[in-house]
């Protein structure tokens, strides 16, 4: 009887403590798992905010560029307003300083035209005109189209000034005149026209006008 008893109290204890396990084994598995849905639930949020933090920060930065973009390109549009405001007046001062040049140093003299000396003021005041305008918005030309814009319009002015002592004042001889003459009417006829082309062209070049004419071109009329 006694042994019964004894085996009674062993399973007893034996039952008792492997309930005891199984609960504490339970109770743990429990609380590992809630630690670690609470650190997945923890560790989503934070990866969350910080895509959001990302996010945010990557938009922040694309707008900025945009506006910086915006500004740049409004510069530019000043910018490039101003150079063809130049080219272009840069052009028509030209031009009419050298059209004075060749009414001044002409073989030809009509009736009714102004006396040389008018003719040759009207060139100095053509010319400083150009000057005045042309030294102070030169920046805003490429460096290759000034260099041959300054041998132009001095050039011209060279002509008038010996054309002025040898011609229209008398003071060269008699050959001397003749050859003055000539050679400003060499200037003006042939070598003028030349320069004068190739700044158009230059200026072209700067506007990019070819280039537009070059799209139009390009474009096929719709068929009606």
């Amino acid at each position: 009887m006694f042994e019964t008893i004894f085996t009674s109290i062993l399973s007893s204890s034996v039952i008792a403590g492997a309930l005891v396990w199984l609960t504490r084994s339970w109770i743990s598995e429990r609380l590992k798992n809630s630690i670690r849905y609470e650190y997945d639930q923890k560790l989503e949020s934070h990866k969350s905010q910080l895509k959001h933090e990302s996010d945010a920060e990557i938009e922040k930065i694309k707008s900025q560029l945009q506006i910086e973009a915006a500004k740049r390109n409004i510069q530019y549009s000043k910018i490039f307003e101003e150079i063809a405001n130049t080219v272009v007046t840069v052009y028509e001062k030209l031009v009419l300083f050298k059209d004075a040049v060749s009414n001044y140093v002409s073989m030809v003299e009509w009736q009714g035209e102004p006396p040389r000396e008018e003719k040759r003021e009207l060139a100095g005041e053509k010319m400083d005109d150009f000057l005045s305008y042309y030294k102070s918005r030169k920046i805003y030309l490429p460096e290759k189209t000034a260099i041959k814009i300054d041998p132009f319009w001095q050039g011209l002015y060279e002509i008038s000034l010996d054309f002025m002592y040898e011609v229209e004042k008398g003071l060269g001889e008699g050959k001397d005149k003749m050859e003055t003459w000539q050679k400003a009417h060499q200037y003006m006829s042939k070598e003028v026209p030349e320069v004068l082309k190739a700044l158009e062209e230059e200026f072209r070049s700067i506007l990019g006008v070819d280039k537009a004419h070059a799209n139009t071109e390009q474009i096929t009329p719709p068929d009606h």
